[in-house]
């Protein structure tokens, strides 16, 4: 898999936007913004394109309905994209999306619930977030962690059985958060 992320916007667009419409002059960081969910966190838009499985792509793909604008080759042999139809074909994707959808994407990609490229593949692309915004890639984690211990899925993990006995940092860490987030 191959990941490339481009931060297409900063902190000044998001002050921008509060100044002009609230009146107020923010000096509130990404991180107590990505925090508060706020509308003005939508102002930070990312380009994300790569290479991944056709697995990965399909469960990817169906963020788009929440905003995000997704390309990917046609997989039409006319086009010379690759013919091979299998789940595991590594397809080139892009997609443009802000930085509220990477958050929701991360509660269910990055679950013990999720295809395990599907897992893989977010787990990169948190590594590759973090390069251009680290405040962001901290609020890139399931859903359980981020609902502080909670699970909304019909069938749950073993990661939402009582084992929450481990503190980092003042925080809970289960065996799922201590998996995923080696």
């Amino acid at each position: 898999m191959k990941i490339e992320v481009k931060k297409l916007t900063d902190i000044s667009l998001l002050q921008e936007i509060v100044e002009h419409c609230w009146g107020i002059t923010s000096k509130a960081s990404l991180d107590k913004w990505y925090t508060s969910e706020h509308s003005p966190v939508y102002s930070q838009m990312f380009m994300i394109k790569g290479e991944a499985p056709a697995s990965v792509c399909s469960q990817l793909r169906t963020h788009e309905k929440n905003g995000m604008q997704w390309y990917s080759d046609s997989g039409r042999p006319d086009t010379g994209a690759v013919t091979d139809s299998s789940r595991t074909a590594l397809r080139k994707f892009a997609f443009i999306c802000n930085a509220r959808h990477i958050i929701a994407m991360s509660h269910k990609r990055l679950c013990n619930k999720a295809e395990l490229p599907t897992r893989q593949f977010m787990q990169l692309l948190k590594t590759k977030i973090c390069m251009v915004d680290s405040d962001l890639a901290k609020h890139m984690k399931p859903k359980c962690l981020y609902l502080a211990g909670g699970c909304n899925e019909f069938t749950k993990c073993s990661a939402d059985t009582d084992i929450c006995t481990k503190v980092v940092n003042g925080q809970k860490l289960t065996e799922h958060s201590q998996m995923t987030f080696k």
